[in-house]
């Protein structure tokens, strides 16, 4: 029949087509071995497909499933893996008992007993509020508490106030602050060190021990403290007609007294008597037949007109009836006038303040000449006063009170000299510093390590230790005239911080029978305390069935104690199913979680690579990453970035303000200053196409600048065009050598008056000579500016400051002449190399 019009019913079960033209279907390859047990072999047929036998040792049927003779042979029987799995004639396993430590049975599961949440509740106390309570782990039981909050001691369970938390328990700084409870003030506050006296009798103040007090020295001899921390005094010099005793070596503690007439007797005239007296001796009259005295002199009876009649030849000579008699000696000598008439020593009684030097005005002038004050004192050289140093602390690394131990840790003073502008100015301070810590400690502070003798202390990373506070104390003493001082204190806690866990990658998609590796190893503890990391890994399906079985249907741990981990998922038969992994990482009383997870895809997944960088790059210069992507299917290819800290930095990076481009892009481009000097960065891109996602990372490490040293100038004052200034930096050190030096200067007052004296050299020395002078009402300050720079290009600097003086010259045609001859040397001096 033409154009007659029929219907084809659907091809019948195990084909496939239009009705019109069926074609049979591989069963085999379209389901999960077609159905059949995964230990058996299928085989397609027309319409269908034929199951294998199960194997030798197996029980069942191929096509339903083959478990092995012994139901405990396989996944223990079902039971729960610690416990024991006894095969029955029922054919239903018999699970054994959980091991001790564990709470359940063996065919439900055995879970850790957590030793915390029984004794919540059982009603005992536990760890005391805010303490982190940690299980004991099976099989052991219990807990374990952590250490006391801040500003509490104690062992977890018991935490009582810590008085000596809070600069030093009130205690001085140079003492131990030991906590009792039972004590009025909550504290003992420990003696003060040696070189050092208790004000109050309690250790709250210390302050120096005056070795003068108790008046060591031989009456009239002057005696100078000994500062601290060392004990004691020093005497002067014996006074006049007195010596220092058998065994005091030079010391004036004891003085014996010296027998004058013993030698030339007593500088008496030699017909007198001299007899001996404590500190001198006294001249007898003169015998008969002569006229003077024992003291300034005898001789025979004259006249005046024979040599002046014996009297000295400054004084006038009258004749009297028994002899001579002599005039006084003039204004500005001492004597009898007889025989000598001597320069008075206007210094003989020391009329000048300690450690002033006395000048004699010679005769006829009289008195005495003191020099100025000591270091540190003000006055007319006679009457001296102590001026009052002043420092301050201006900066530090302190934020509220708190510092971060992975900090390089800094306090820095100013000393601002005298409140006086009369006071003597020093020539040398000598700074120490000092200080204790809240569990009684006192702290070791070195010049090498901690630079505990200038007025920027510091504590390089990771060596204060968290959970304490610090109490510091830095004096200064005039070095000239050690009793002038000042002081300053600072407290401070050290914060901790808590651990990061980082998971890797964090998201993964993968297909069935695929290995796959988390990894948390990139996990760290930002203070870098002692003690290793505890992992801990926690699995679960999305589905809610079961936890994690892999293809073979095996249950794997919910748990895994490592820093790694390698598993094969179960994907089929349904391809999108998800597994999430929590990693948890400890260490002591402080915990950080990270989350991850696994989907099971089928078919090519996107492979995204990113261009490997240098090893670090500098934070002052943009950052460019360049990435490339594999794909099934390129058309439905979406990108996202993202960025993590791994170590160094303590703030996120928001890259969404950090990037100059789109996070969506292929290349990633930041600005410069986005990331932290120090830190380690871990930038992700993940990919997603129609098949599935994944992802790749890399690991950007940002350059820090040269480490800090010092400079030094020689000398620090000098004349303009004249004067060669010796240069040299000094312990600058960096990871990526070699450094190079460039040195700028600036008038200071002056911005337009600045230049390069010498550009980037590898030397860390230079002489130069300066080609401006400082202004008058700047003290001719002028700034040198030294920067290091090391291999990468990050540069760190330091300004010291110098005098350049005008040259003394008469007159403007003078400077001319002196500046012409000035260039000429320079000239002469290039030219001969």
């Amino acid at each position: 029949m033409p154009n007659a019009e029929f219907a084809c019913s659907a091809c019948p079960t195990g084909y496939s087509g239009d009705g019109r033209v069926c074609v049979d279907e591989d069963e085999c390859l379209q389901t999960s071995n077609g159905g059949c047990d995964l230990n058996v072999a299928c085989t397609n047929t027309e319409g269908g497909r034929l199951c294998g036998e199960c194997p030798s040792g197996y029980l069942g049927s191929g096509y339903m499933r083959c478990v092995l003779a012994s139901d405990c042979s396989a996944s223990n029987g079902g039971c729960d893996p610690l416990t024991a799995c006894t095969d029955t004639s029922s054919g239903i396993p018999e699970c054994g008992s959980c091991p001790a430590g564990y709470d359940g049975d063996g065919a439900s599961g055995c879970e850790d007993q957590d030793g915390c949440v029984l004794a919540a509740e059982s009603g005992e106390a536990g760890c005391y509020p805010g303490v982190h309570c940690q299980d004991v782990a099976a099989p052991g039981s219990g807990y374990t508490c952590g250490m006391c909050p801040a500003g509490l001691e104690g062992d977890g369970v018991t935490c009582a106030e810590n008085a000596c938390f809070t600069s030093n328990g009130g205690c001085d700084p140079r003492v131990t602050c030991t906590n009792a409870p039972s004590e009025l003030s909550g504290r003992v506050c420990g003696g003060c060190p040696a070189g050092y006296v208790d004000e109050h009798g309690d250790g709250t103040s210390c302050g120096e021990e005056d070795g003068c007090a108790t008046q060591p020295c031989f009456p009239g001899v002057d005696c100078t403290d000994v500062p601290a921390p060392g004990v004691g005094a020093t005497c002067g010099a014996c006074p006049a007609g007195y010596v220092a005793s058998a065994g005091a070596g030079d010391s004036a503690a004891a003085c014996v007294d010296v027998d004058e007439c013993a030698e030339a007797n007593g500088g008496c005239d030699a017909v007198a008597t001299c007899t001996n007296a404590p500190g001198g001796r006294a001249c007898g009259d003169c015998p008969a037949g002569f006229m003077g005295s024992g003291e300034a002199g005898c001789r025979p009876i004259t006249t005046c007109a024979d040599g002046n009649g014996g009297c000295h030849v400054l004084t006038s000579c009258t004749d009297v009836s028994d002899g001579v008699e002599c005039g006084e000696c003039p204004a500005g000598y001492e004597g009898s006038g007889y025989t000598t008439c001597e320069d008075i020593d206007g210094c003989a009684h020391e009329p000048c303040f300690a450690r002033v030097e006395c000048t004699d005005v010679p005769a006829p002038g009289e008195g005495r000449a003191c020099r100025r004050c000591p270091e540190g004192y003000k006055g007319d050289g006679e009457i001296c006063h102590m001026c009052q140093l002043e420092m301050e602390i201006v900066s530090s690394t302190v934020v509220g009170g708190r510092v971060k131990r992975t900090y390089l840790n800094q306090v820095v003073a100013e000393l601002r000299g005298f409140t006086d502008p009369e006071c003597v100015p020093s020539s040398q301070t000598t700074f120490a510093w000092s200080g204790a810590t809240s569990d009684g400690a006192v702290l070791a502070l070195t010049e090498e390590e901690n630079r505990a003798s200038s007025l920027r202390l510091t504590f390089p990373k990771s060596t204060l230790s968290t959970h304490l506070s610090y109490s510091l104390r830095l004096d200064a003493r005039v070095t000239a005239s050690p009793e002038v001082q000042a002081a300053s204190a600072l407290s401070f806690y050290v914060e901790p911080q808590a651990l990061v866990a980082l998971l890797t990658p964090s998201e993964v998609t993968t297909g069935e029978d695929s290995l796959v590796v988390l990894d948390a190893g990139g996990s760290f503890d930002p203070d870098e305390e002692a003690g290793e990391l505890i992992y801990e890994f926690r699995c679960t399906r999305a589905d809610g069935t079961d936890n994690c079985r892999d293809h073979e249907g095996e249950l794997h741990p919910a748990t895994w104690h490592t820093p790694q981990i390698e598993i094969y998922l179960l994907g089929a038969p349904d391809p999108g199913l998800s597994y999430s992994f929590e990693l948890v990482v400890r260490k002591g009383a402080r915990e950080s979680r990270a989350v991850g997870s696994v989907t099971l895809s089928t078919g090519p997944l996107p492979v995204p690579t990113i261009h490997s960088l240098p090893g670090k790059v500098n934070r002052n210069q943009k950052l460019t990453l360049h990435s490339a992507v594999e794909s099934a299917a390129p058309e439905s290819v979406t990108r996202q970035w993202s960025v993590a800290v791994s170590s160094g930095a303590l703030e996120a990076v928001d890259l969404a303000e950090a990037a100059a481009t789109s996070l969506t892009q292929a290349d990633l481009v930041l600005k410069a200053q986005s990331l932290a000097a120090g830190a380690v960065y871990v930038f992700k891109l993940q990919v997603e196409d129609a098949v599935g996602v994944a992802s790749s990372s890399i690991s950007v490490a940002v350059n820090l600048a040269p480490a800090p040293g010092s400079v030094s100038v020689e000398p620090s004052a000098g004349t303009v065009l004249d004067t060669v200034f010796q240069v040299v930096a000094r312990d600058w050190t960096d990871d990526e050598p070699p450094l190079w030096y460039q040195l700028k200067y600036e008038v200071v007052g002056h911005p337009e008056k600045a230049g390069m004296l010498n550009d980037f050299q590898p030397q860390s020395h230079a002489s130069t000579i300066m080609a401006e002078q400082g202004d008058t009402e700047q003290g001719y300050a002028v700034h040198l500016t030294l920067q290091v720079r090391d291999a990468l290009g990050a540069v760190a600097s330091n300004t010291t400051r110098v005098l350049v003086r005008p040259a003394d010259v008469a007159d403007e045609a003078a400077l001319t002449s002196y500046v012409d001859d000035k260039l000429e040397q320079a000239a002469s001096q290039l030219s001969n190399g």
